[in-house]
C-alpha cells in the first residue's frame, strides 16, 4: 500500500510539472510561472552569451504581452533569435 501511495503521489506531483522551453511559443509563455520564465531566459542567455537574462525577459514579455494569436504562435526559439540580433 505504501508504495502504491507514492506511486500515487508521483503521478500527480509529475502530471502538475511543467517545463518551458525553446520550442514552446506565447501561448505556453503566458502560461508559465515567473520562476520558469527566468530559467529558461538564464538558459538562452548563457546560450548566446551575449545578453544578460533581464533582457531576454523583458522582451519576452513585451512580445507576448497581447492576445494576437499570430504573435502567440511564434516559437520562443524563433523569437529568442530575433532579439540576439536586434541588439
Amino acid at each position: 500500500m505504501k508504495k502504491m501511495c507514492f506511486l500515487l503521489y508521483f503521478i500527480l506531483l509529475a502530471s502538475n510539472c511543467f517545463a518551458l522551453s525553446l520550442n514552446d511559443n506565447g501561448y505556453v509563455w503566458q502560461k508559465a510561472s515567473y520562476q520558469e520564465r527566468v530559467s529558461l531566459c538564464k538558459d538562452i542567455s548563457r546560450q548566446f552569451g551575449d545578453n544578460d537574462w533581464q533582457y531576454y525577459y523583458d522582451a519576452f514579455m513585451s512580445f507576448y504581452m497581447t492576445t494576437e494569436s499570430g504573435i502567440l504562435n511564434q516559437s520562443i526559439r524563433g523569437m529568442a533569435g530575433m532579439f540576439r540580433s536586434a541588439r
